[in-house]
C-alpha cells in the first residue's frame, strides 16, 4: 500500500470514530442516590479551603488541552449507595466508585496533554475528589475549576428538581477570565480544546461538540483516549 494510500486510510478510519458515546443504561447515580442532588453546585460557597495545586507552565509544544470533568467521567460520587456495592473509598461522607482504567487514562492524558479539571462541585470537594482519584498526578494540572466558573440559570435539570442546570462555556477559558491561567488569551480555542463530561447539556454553549462520556464500561475510558490521541479535533467533529 503506498504512503498516499495509507494516510487517506488512516483518515478515514478517524472520520468513522464516535462522536459520542450512547447511553446504555443507569449508573448509581441515575438511580437517585446521585450526591450531586446536594452538592452539585453553590455558587455562594465562602469555604477557605484552597486547592493544593502548584500550576506547572504550559508547555512550549503547545500541546491540546483537555478538560475533564469529575463525577461522571472519572468516579460515580454517591452520596446513599446501595449496600450490595463496596465503594473505592469514602470521601466527605460519599462513596466514591473509580471508573474502571481511570488511573491508566489519567496517565495517558497527563503524559500527551495539558489538562485540567472542571466540575459542577463546590469547591472544598473537589479538592478532597481529586486528592483521592488523581494523587501526586494533580501537580500536572494547569488548573482546577470549580461550580463558581459554570454559567448558571434559573432552571433545574430533568430528573434532578433541586439540581441547578449550569453551563461549561469554554470561552472563559479561551479569553482568559480567571487572570491565574498559566497561558495568554487566545492561545487556546476550539481547535485545541476538547471538554469530556458526562452531562451533554453543560456543553450547549460551546461553538463545537465535544466528547460525552456515559455508564461505566470497562472500555469506555480507552476509546475516549483513542478519541483525544487524533492529530486534528476539529476535522474528527467536522467530517466525522
Amino acid at each position: 500500500m503506498s504512503r498516499k494510500l495509507h494516510l487517506w486510510e488512516l483518515s478515514r478510519q478517524a472520520r468513522m470514530q464516535p462522536r459520542f458515546f450512547q447511553k446504555q443504561g443507569p449508573t448509581l447515580s441515575d438511580e437517585g442516590n446521585s450526591e450531586e442532588k446536594i452538592d452539585s453546585f453553590d455558587a455562594n460557597e465562602t469555604s477557605d479551603v484552597s486547592l493544593a495545586i502548584v500550576i506547572p507552565p504550559v508547555s512550549q509544544s503547545r500541546k491540546k488541552l483537555l478538560v475533564l470533568d469529575l463525577n461522571g467521567l472519572l468516579a460515580d460520587i454517591v452520596y446513599n449507595p446501595s449496600i450490595d456495592c463496596t465503594p473505592d473509598a469514602l470521601v466527605a461522607g460519599r462513596a466514591v466508585f473509580k471508573r474502571p482504567y481511570c488511573d491508566d487514562f489519567l496517565k495517558f492524558c497527563c503524559e500527551r496533554f495539558e489538562v485540567g479539571i472542571w466540575s459542577s462541585r463546590n469547591r472544598k470537594n473537589v479538592e478532597r475528589f481529586i486528592d483521592f482519584l488523581m494523587g501526586d498526578m494533580k501537580q500536572k494540572l494547569l488548573f482546577c475549576w470549580d461550580s463558581s466558573y459554570c454559567t448558571t440559570t434559573q432552571f433545574n435539570t430533568l430528573g434532578h428538581k433541586y439540581k441547578p442546570l449550569v453551563f461549561k462555556d469554554l470561552r472563559k477559558l479561551w479569553e482568559k477570565h480567571d487572570p491565574d491561567l498559566p497561558w495568554e488569551k487566545g492561545y487556546y480555542n476550539e481547535s485545541n480544546t476538547l471538554l469530556i463530561d458526562d452531562s451533554p447539556y453543560k456543553a450547549l454553549l460551546n461553538p463545537v461538540p465535544d466528547i460525552y462520556i456515559y455508564i461505566f464500561f470497562d472500555f469506555l475510558l480507552i476509546f475516549a483516549a483513542t478519541y483525544c490521541n487524533i492529530s486534528s479535533f476539529i476535522q474528527v467533529r467536522h467530517e466525522g
